[in-house]
């Protein structure tokens, strides 16, 4: 038996404040409509009309769970590291960090990596490489680590990436690689000067409009280890669960030294992330295993604003999802969901606050009648998959 959680990045639904993705980057191709992905997302929205269609879908793959709701992420502020931590059940405290009081320290350690100055708000290294706050996130979660030559060592930049993540309490490092920038498109386009909510004043590295998110584009994802992943340590514990695999950022982003956990691959093109998921699909050598799988570039396009694109790769994930259904054994569940918005038609610099779906889909009959689903947070998924492996409550808090 197979457990998949499949996190469809920036997907949101809209119906909050301040987007709808899904409807934007559909409503220009009827077409997109007819797929088997968008009618089971437009039941999650609105039951009524579209059940005739879900009862087709059911009967087409023998389908004895077709279950979709949406669920509302409980921070306010859409953040893609906190949506998956919200998935996976964890409820830690985030404390807020930023370059401005980190700088000293940091500074100290990194200049062994060449010359190495603060300007401005940011720090440089040799002029090749820029270190800022984040400027697509809550304030204080995320630092940048943004590489200006497309021929820097990548090797050299993880480890910056790495002690970065060491030495500060931040949420998450985002390493940005592939491209060539100068530092006047960087002092031009990419900073902004804000004032928090404490009344200072910080910059922020602001990454869509440097026009970066290309066929060149590369990203690494360092997630805080301090920050414990319940759900993977407990099943990652579990005697009855035999393996955990990771694929996309999540496994940048959860990968523990002190996990035995499995990476199919740890990119964003979403061939080889489906390819990945199919590979594990046809190894049927474990008997229960949890797997969990983000596909990452309609946020991409939403930060760029592109509309053709995020719909373009929307078709791309839609018919690869049926595929991945036509795979399923009669025992094995495929969750889907996303972990905030990104209307790229409203300030694709920034996610968007929205409801995302929440799918569960298997050729076996599973009786969940004791979750309520609607306008529930992020957490219920940890809870359902958590009933799906065997694992109990107190399991998860160890």
């Amino acid at each position: 038996m197979k457990v998949i959680l499949l996190v469809l990045d920036a997907l949101g639904v809209g119906q909050l404040s301040n987007g709808n993705t899904y409807e934007t980057i559909t409503r220009k191709n009827k077409k997109l409509d007819e797929l088997v992905l968008s009618q089971i997302i437009n039941y999650s929205i609105e039951k009524t009309r579209y059940k005739e269609e879900i009862k087709s879908i059911t009967k087409e793959y023998r389908l004895e769970t077709l279950l979709a709701d949406n669920l509302i992420p409980s921070s306010s502020v859409p953040d893609s590291f906190l949506g998956h931590l919200e998935m996976i059940g964890n409820h830690a405290k985030v404390e807020e960090v930023y370059l401005e009081e980190e700088k000293s320290r940091l500074m100290k350690v990194l200049n062994q990596y060449g010359n190495i100055e603060y300007k401005n708000g940011f720090i440089f290294i040799n002029d090749n490489i820029v270190i800022g706050n984040n400027a697509e996130c809550s304030p204080g979660l995320n630092i940048n680590v943004l590489a200006l030559r497309a021929n820097l060592s990548v090797e050299v930049l993880i480890e910056i990436s790495e002690k970065i993540l060491e030495l500060t309490n931040c949420v998450r490092v985002i390493m940005m690689y592939g491209n060539n920038i100068n530092i006047k498109q960087i002092y031009e386009l990419g900073t902004e000067k804000r004032q928090n909510k404490d009344g200072a004043y910080r910059w922020y590295l602001k990454i869509p409009p440097l026009q970066i998110y290309n066929n060149r584009y590369k990203v690494q994802h360092f997630g805080n280890k301090k920050l414990i992943p319940y759900l993977l340590n407990s099943i990652n514990n579990s005697r009855e669960v035999n393996c955990v695999e990771l694929i996309g950022k999540v496994a940048k982003m959860f990968q523990q030294d002190s996990m035995d956990i499995q990476t199919g691959y740890d990119g964003i093109e979403t061939d080889k992330i489906f390819a990945a998921l199919e590979r594990n699909l046809k190894d049927r050598k474990r008997k229960l295993e949890f797997v969990w799988v983000n596909i990452q570039k309609i946020d991409l396009f939403g930060h760029q604003e592109d509309v053709e694109s995020s719909s373009s790769e929307y078709q791309i994930i839609a018919d690869k999802v049926v595929s991945i259904i036509e795979m399923l054994k009669q025992n094995d569940v495929l969750l889907i969901t996303a972990d905030h918005g990104n209307d790229p038609k409203k300030n694709g610099a920034f996610h968007t606050y929205e409801k995302v779906p929440f799918i569960i889909i298997s050729k076996n009959k599973i009786e969940l009648s004791e979750f309520e689903f609607g306008n529930n947070n992020l957490t219920i998924i940890s809870s359902v998959i958590r009933k799906l492996l065997g694992l109990s409550e107190s399991d998860v808090r160890k």
